[in-house]
């Protein structure tokens, strides 16, 4: 791993750990230098642009669910119950780390555009990669006729994980069970056993945080 990958990641996790409790994203390079021992030069020039922040920390995520995602499936025979675990985990992590800025942080035309190269290409690369693992599991579990259903499912998660960031109810055994219920909907496997709470408390207890 490269010296500027290092400064990175390291960076990366000091900004995510400084929207911890936040209601929305106000998160700039300046606040940094609050929470770290590094010079305004260095955080300017590890990150040039504002988006190169957003950009870091949305790759970051998406990096963070793919490697999870590889973690539930090798956890849970069943692939189907293992789909509906990861989406859910990941939606009641961000609750749990209390970090709901991050479930607005959105990369924008705007933000890319803004952003520098190295960035950018990070952040694609990243949405990418999930992006392709997720459509392979979608056609491995569900009927592929009709619809679109990797569109309708991205969809739902992103509507869902805003409405949820937006409510300090917790998500808790009867939120899963309507989750579980609307995505097997989506994906067109209404008929098919669902995973149970007490299955997927026992994986939650052994999951990495994404806030360490």
């Amino acid at each position: 791993m490269s010296s500027w990958e290092n400064r990175r990641e390291f960076l990366t996790k000091l900004a995510r750990r400084s929207i911890v409790g936040e209601r929305e994203f106000i998160l700039r390079r300046n606040h940094l230098m609050k929470v770290c021992q590094l010079s305004r030069g260095s955080i300017y020039n590890q990150f040039p642009n504002e988006a190169d922040l957003q950009l870091s920390l949305a790759a970051d995520d998406y990096q963070y669910r793919l490697s999870t995602a590889k973690q539930q499936f090798e956890a849970i025979d069943n692939p189907l119950h293992a789909y509906a675990i990861h989406h859910f985990s990941y939606l009641r992590g961000l609750q749990l780390d209390n970090l709901h800025p991050l479930a607005r942080l959105n990369a924008s035309d705007s933000t890319l555009a803004g952003a520098s190269e190295a960035y950018r290409n990070l952040y694609l690369e990243a949405e990418a990669q999930y992006n392709a693992w997720n459509a392979q599991m979608i056609a491995q579990i569900a009927p592929p006729q009709g619809y679109n259903r990797e569109m309708i499912v991205s969809h739902f998660i992103t509507g869902t994980k805003i409405n949820w960031a937006n409510d300090n109810h917790p998500l808790q055994e009867q939120q899963f069970d309507h989750f579980c219920y609307a995505l097997y909907q989506l994906l067109g496997v209404k008929n098919c056993s669902k995973p149970l709470w007490s299955d997927y408390l026992k994986l939650e207890s052994k999951e990495e945080r994404l806030v360490a």
